[in-house]
């Protein structure tokens, strides 16, 4: 995405008061703290990817001129905003060189970025800014008193503003995020947080224990957030600074400017790179996360068809004998305790042999499947469907007395004989019935309906026979 006229215009306005804000930043004595500015320029060229770079370039050098003007001459203001540019852009191509990620996604980035930026970008623009101090003032301090300055000052400005500016709109390019709700410790934070900046501002606790608030936002929050509470701090100890008072003991301003510049440093380094780690650690985790229970799932889904397949006859798609003798124990166990009904359907395919012999196994196997179908079309929920051996299937009938289970036989042996099975064309079946004794068991159920079907086989085939056990049940 290229910047706008109304970004670059942002841009602008964002330099001038960051660079406004770094002349604030001196002490009495004319040493800066840090010198934000330039982390505008770096931001902007990371969000929109180097886009419109001479526009972005002359912008900015025209804003440091009107920021100098007051202070400096025109050539030194138009040098320092070459040079401040020039900062800006190659800690851009560098990081472009390592390919740095602008999201800020591991903690290999906050490396590369200390590198490129604040190490090497800001030490050769202090070589150059310093030489051109030396040249206009240099009665005021030595060249490696400016070079130490500049470096220093502009290092901790990238190091602080830079990761500020990625992490919010306009220029945020950071990815982690949380979905942070208060906590009873958070609040006691936030306040206790309000104290210390207040006994900070008074000089009666020292600012080492702004470490631990920046330690526990980066605990708590996403990187962006760390990124501001180590904002918030370098304000307070800019503004307890520049209000002349000693937060690192009685130094010399040079000593106590180089204590500020190195705690702000170190804590920047702390509170991105410790927030970072941890949101890269909880990304890796809910990734894990989802790929257990991605696996798990898979897991589920190949037992649940593992034990389909293991109760279901591959050929006819029915229940296979295996399940129908774990349902028909389990049926008959019930049946005994409660005293209800149970019932056996047992078919035979009429003359299935003579279907191999003349059309070949491929349209017996046909047969099987359709009569499979058509029992199950035409059976009830409750009933299971079972293939029991060969061209033989059974029905068991749950909660079903012996007239039901008659008329149900009945019904699919109507349905079978006006079904249709391919180059077989039509088939019949013979059916044998029978129903659980009050103290019967489940072999014998069995064996009466297997003798029911005998006797149908043996009385001319397509027709229902009831056991003759179960005949004695039928009402007069």
């Amino acid at each position: 995405m290229k910047p706008s006229l109304a970004h670059c215009a942002l841009i602008g306005a964002l330099y001038f008061a960051g660079a406004k804000l770094g002349m604030l930043t001196v002490v009495p004595e004319g040493m800066a703290i840090f010198w934000p500015a330039n982390a505008v320029t770096l931001a902007a060229l990371l969000r929109f990817n180097g886009e419109r770079l001479p526009l972005i370039g002359a912008v900015v050098i025209a804003m440091e001129v009107a920021a100098d003007m007051p202070s400096f001459s025109a050539v030194e203001a138009l040098l320092f905003g070459m040079i401040n540019f020039f900062e800006a852009a190659l800690a851009y191509l560098l990081l472009r060189r390592l390919r740095f990620n602008p999201q800020v996604t591991a903690v290999a980035d906050v490396g590369k970025f200390m590198l490129a930026g604040p190490i090497i970008a800001a030490g050769v623009a202090a070589l150059l800014g310093a030489a051109v101090y030396s040249a206009f003032r240099g009665a005021q301090a030595s060249y490696f008193e400016f070079l130490r300055t500049w470096w220093f000052g502009d290092a901790v400005g990238l190091i602080i503003v830079t990761p500020l500016l990625l992490g919010f709109a306009p220029f945020r390019t950071m990815s982690f995020d949380t979905s942070w709700r208060w906590s009873a410790a958070d609040l006691a934070v936030a306040a206790g947080a309000g104290l210390l900046i207040a006994a900070i501002w008074m000089g009666v606790a020292p600012l080492l224990v702004t470490l631990f608030f920046v330690l526990y936002v980066a605990w708590r929050a996403a990187p962006r957030w760390a990124a501001a509470a180590v904002g918030l701090v370098a304000l307070i100890v800019v503004l307890v600074m520049v209000s002349g008072r000693q937060p690192f003991g009685e130094l010399p301003a040079r000593e106590a400017v180089t204590y500020a510049q190195r705690f702000l440093f170190v804590l920047a380094i702390f509170g991105l790179g410790f927030s970072t780690l941890l949101a890269q650690i909880r990304v890796q985790h809910a990734q894990l996360e989802r790929r257990v229970a991605e696996r798990t799932r898979e897991l589920e889904e190949a037992n649940a068809r593992l034990a389909e397949l293991a109760t279901v006859d591959s050929l006819s798609g029915a229940a296979n004998r295996r399940k129908f003798d774990q349902t028909l124990i389990a049926e008959t166990a019930r049946s005994l305790r409660y005293g209800r009904p149970l019932s056996l359907i047992l078919a035979d395919i009429d003359l299935f042999k003579s279907v191999n012999d003349a059309h070949g196994h491929g349209a017996g196997d046909e047969v099987i499947r359709g009569v499979a179908k058509t029992l199950e079309d035409h059976a009830r929920g409750s009933d299971l469907v079972a293939r029991y051996g060969g061209e033989e299937f059974a029905v068991l009938l749950p909660e079903t007395g012996i007239e039901d289970a008659l008329a149900l036989a009945e019904r699919l042996r109507r349905a079978l004989e006006a079904a249709s099975h391919g180059v077989a064309g039509r088939v019949t079946a013979s059916f044998g019935v029978a129903g659980l004794a009050p103290e019967g068991t489940a072999a014998e159920l069995v064996d009466a309906a297997d003798r029911a079907l005998y006797q149908a086989k043996q009385q001319g085939r397509n027709r229902v026979v009831l056991s003759e056990k179960s005949r004695h049940s039928l009402p007069l």
